[in-house]
């Protein structure tokens, strides 16, 4: 690897929040995603910045997003929120 966010896949794809029902058996409810970023593509001239991501956070969560200088962690938060627009992207919710 050359230090770009080659990542395929989920990055963060949030764990199942517990609720206590009324007999106190605990369920596993799926709470909706706060954030939902889905194949997220971002190329510069020469360079893949990020290569096909995908983020999902739900509410209350605290993710850290981790790599080596120039791994593409910056751009990919720049396409959230809007400084530079993904070549592929689905946004949600």
């Amino acid at each position: 690897m050359d230090g770009n966010l080659r990542t395929r896949g989920i990055i963060a794809p949030g764990p199942l929040f517990n609720h206590k029902t009324n007999g106190g058996e605990s369920i596993a409810m799926q709470e909706p995603y706060a954030i939902e970023m889905l194949h997220i593509t971002k190329r510069f001239p020469g360079i893949i910045a990020n290569d096909d991501v995908t983020i999902q956070l739900r509410k209350g969560e605290i993710h850290a997003l981790l790599g080596e200088n120039g791994a593409g962690k910056s751009t990919l938060m720049s396409v959230l929120f809007g400084l530079y627009q993904a070549e592929e992207v689905l946004l949600g919710p």
